[in-house]
């Protein structure tokens, strides 16, 4: 038989909004809004214009847009995904050494390891990306020192540095 590991993954809704945020720094999104805050900032501070306040005109201009578009719309995810968990519970992961899963809400995600993209590890949230885009959030707890071995004998890349709480 087939070790099994199941991680019963409750969350608070605190943390599916820091995980949610965190996630940018994993994926290609996430680093074209850097580079794109980066030529923001090198634009308004090279500029020497008539006015300090029109230099830093497109730098303000980007954080606005990204407040009034981005901010919320992750928010009101973080909140929907927060409901969902708590009316229905939390999402259920079966690991074993050759398929990972996820049940939530009624649906099951069953997939092969060598479909996994990657795993990320950040201070509080493993992220499974099931592609470049899109990733399920584990709480980083006791569980995941074996997920994390039992994904790494399946070939899966690891990112980030699997640390100690």
């Amino acid at each position: 038989m087939e070790d099994v590991l199941v991680i019963r993954a409750a969350r608070t809704l605190p943390w599916l909004r820091r995980s949610m945020f965190g996630m940018y720094r994993w994926v290609p999104a996430g680093f074209v809004l850097l580079g794109a805050l980066v030529i923001a900032v090198a634009l308004s501070v090279s500029t020497h214009g008539p006015s300090l306040v029109l230099d830093w005109v497109p730098f303000l201009v980007f954080v606005c847009v990204l407040v009034l578009w981005m901010i919320p719309r992750h928010l009101r995810l973080a909140r929907k995904l927060y409901l969902m968990s708590e009316i229905s519970g939390p999402p259920v992961f079966t690991v074993t050494p050759t398929r990972i899963r996820c049940e939530h809400d009624g649906n099951t995600s069953d997939l092969s390891w060598s479909s996994i993209h990657s795993i990320c590890v950040s201070s509080r949230t493993l992220y499974v990306f099931v592609n470049r885009h899109c990733a399920w959030f584990i709480p980083r707890g006791g569980q995941q020192d074996q997920l994390l071995a039992t994904a790494q004998a399946a070939g899966v890349r690891i990112r980030g540095r699997p640390r100690a709480r």
